[in-house]
């Protein structure tokens, strides 16, 4: 059982801001344990913020390092959803085991409707600023979240294994 303040829900409840790229990572995450995305449609804000601390902390026990810290953060500016370009970043993406066993397995009939989904969802990642919202570094709230492009793809590749 994770403790989980109230304090702690109501400093999301106010400071964090979820985009629709927020809710789906979200969504994503808890659609097979609520039997698929419609339920999820309904729950109210607190039930949401809920459900995101619990994926923080998972992510964090997991040793996730900017993936929890984005998903609770804030957009800093509109959403960029532009596909990375990088050539060499992409092949190193599209060429490793993690990617390759969930485009041939995992997500195999979404990569057929849309054959750039995962990397769509990569290249927001790496292609906006998100701002630090967290209950544990409140003294931080605001500042920018620097992350390391290759180590974000890897969390982001696990985190859609594990969905």
């Amino acid at each position: 059982m994770i403790d989980m303040p109230k304090e702690e829900i109501e400093y999301y409840m106010e400071f964090h801001k979820p985009s629709d790229f927020h809710v789906e990572l979200v969504n994503t995450f808890y659609a097979t344990d609520f039997g698929g995305y419609s339920d999820l449609s309904l729950p109210t804000k607190r039930e949401y913020m809920t459900l995101l601390v619990l994926l923080k902390r998972r992510l964090q026990i997991e040793g996730q390092k900017y993936l929890p810290l984005i998903i609770s953060g804030n957009i800093h500016t509109k959403l960029n959803v532009r596909t990375i370009q990088n050539t060499k970043f992409l092949t190193k993406i599209q060429t490793s085991d993690l990617y390759q066993d969930l485009i041939n397995n995992k997500y195999r009939y979404l990569i057929e409707y849309d054959p750039k989904a995962i990397l769509n969802k990569i290249s927001i990642l790496i292609n906006n600023t998100f701002t630090l919202v967290d209950y544990d570094l409140q003294d931080h709230f605001g500042e920018n979240i620097e992350i390391v492009n290759d180590v974000v793809s890897d969390e982001f590749l696990n985190f859609y294994k594990e969905a």
